[in-house]
This record gives C-alpha cells, sequence and structure tokens, in this order.
C-alpha cells in the first residue's frame, strides 16, 4: 500500500528538483534540502499507511 504513496512522492521530489533547485553556486545545499524532504515525506507515508493499516487490522480481528 505504501507503494501508491511513494510514486508521487518521487514525482514530486522530480519536480522541485527542475524547477527550484537549478543554482549552480548552492549545489550541495540542494542536495541537502532535498534529501531532508525526501526522509521527510518517507516517515510521514510509514506513519500515514501503518495508522491505516492498524484502523483495518482493528475492524478486522484474527480468528483466535
Amino acid at each position: 500500500m505504501s507503494n501508491l504513496f511513494h510514486s508521487p512522492k518521487t514525482y514530486a521530489i522530480k519536480i522541485l528538483c527542475e524547477y527550484f533547485f537549478k543554482s549552480a553556486t548552492y549545489g550541495s545545499l540542494d542536495g541537502i534540502i532535498v534529501l531532508m524532504i525526501w526522509f521527510y515525506l518517507s516517515g510521514l507515508i510509514i506513519i500515514i499507511v501503518g495508522e491505516i493499516n492498524a484502523f483495518i487490522n482493528e475492524d478486522h480481528p484474527k480468528c483466535e
């Protein structure tokens, strides 16, 4: 399920890099900023998908 969220994230980072990070002067800083955004969005997606899975499993408990 998380792949559904990671694909748009990858596309959004690509667009961000193409349009906003064009400076040759601050190239390495731009890379760090993109990496930090990537980590933030990845963590956010993991938390959201975990909450969705917990909600789904709450409604359908396993046979005991």
